[in-house]
């Protein structure tokens, strides 16, 4: 073979690896002779979706199958949920397709069957196809899930105390993004499911938690040891604070101080409590915390010391997860 002739055929070969690699498909199964559904699958239907895969194994193929139509169904989602306003444009991002892409991955058991398989070089390939019906289907139950969950947290005849409704309106952001993914979920894979409606019932209960937690107001008690800790808290907080008079709940902040001395130096273990109490005096949510500090002049310097690394280590924002209130 001449210089020239080779060339040519190391030019051609290098085409076809790169185009193998564009499609998915590795260069050593494309150099082996492939069925015709991995290199042109069927297209997406009313019926269903589809997805080719490959992998070392049957699973992995199957998974990667998946994958591919979870891939393809985010993007729709995405272009639609942009199109349609229904998403801010920060929410349009490299996460948000994750978490379309796990939400269509979870519910793929009841919704997919694998059509064909085959080995060829020891890697197999699988064509999977989705039923759009079914997925249809299992969408609306977990999103009617989701709603009756919201409405019946949100229900104004089930919340009619101030401190009721902000306990509902602590669990509502998460099941409300749920609602709008499934609800766009829903709208790009079903052409008769109208999403518009939906989304304006999820910006109203945006807009009657929002005015719920402005209306409230909390008690913050604290003993005077732990004062550092209430003040950082109530800075934090996104509701109204009093330190005395009326209000819709009570946060208390008390604990104890175990002082002791170890070589040389002064020691203060603290154990912080922080509990939540609704107007009625009943706790919500408790939580305790072991804090140590260390002082080479007094107790009360390790006590503050033990106090401030908490604070430095995030405790604020610890205490509001624990408790929901952030």
């Amino acid at each position: 073979m001449d210089t020239r002739r080779q060339r040519l055929v190391i030019g051609l070969s290098a085409v076809l690896a790169l185009s193998s690699g564009l499609l998915g498909v590795s260069p050593v199964a494309q150099a082996a002779a492939l069925p015709g559904w991995v290199s042109a699958p069927p297209q997406d239907n009313l019926i269903a979706f589809f997805g080719v895969g490959e992998g070392p194994s049957l699973n992995e193929a199957t998974q990667q199958a998946l994958r591919s139509i979870a891939g393809k169904l985010s993007t729709r989602i995405r272009s639609d949920a942009v199109s349609s306003g229904g998403i801010s444009g920060n929410t349009v991002t490299r996460s948000y397709q994750e978490t379309v892409e796990a939400y269509i991955q979870d519910i793929k058991l009841s919704a997919y069957n694998v059509r064909q398989t085959e080995l060829v070089s020891g890697r197999y390939f699988v064509l999977v196809e989705m039923s759009r019906e079914d997925f249809v289907r299992d969408t609306r139950l977990q999103l009617d899930t989701v709603e009756a969950d919201l409405r019946r947290r949100l229900d104004p005849k089930l919340t009619a105390r101030p401190f009721q409704r902000f306990l509902g309106c602590q669990a509502a952001p998460g099941l409300i993004d749920q609602a709008r993914l499934l609800t766009l979920v829903l709208s790009t894979a079903d052409t008769f499911f109208e999403a518009n409606p939906a989304m304006e019932r999820y910006e109203a209960y945006q807009r009657d938690c929002a005015q719920a937690l402005q209306n409230l107001t909390l008690q913050l008690q604290a003993s005077p040891a732990f004062e550092p800790v209430a003040e950082a808290v109530g800075q934090a907080l996104n509701v109204r604070t009093v330190s005395s008079g009326r209000a819709d709940g009570r946060l208390e902040i008390k604990g104890t101080v175990t002082n002791q001395e170890m070589f040389g130096n002064l020691n203060a273990v603290v154990d912080l409590s922080v509990a939540l109490l609704d107007d009625r005096n009943s706790v919500v949510a408790r939580k305790s915390y072991r804090l140590n500090g260390i002082s080479m002049i007094s107790y009360d310097g390790a006590r503050q010391d033990a106090l401030r690394k908490f604070l430095n280590a995030g405790g604020v924002e610890q205490i509001l997860t624990d408790l929901r209130l952030n």
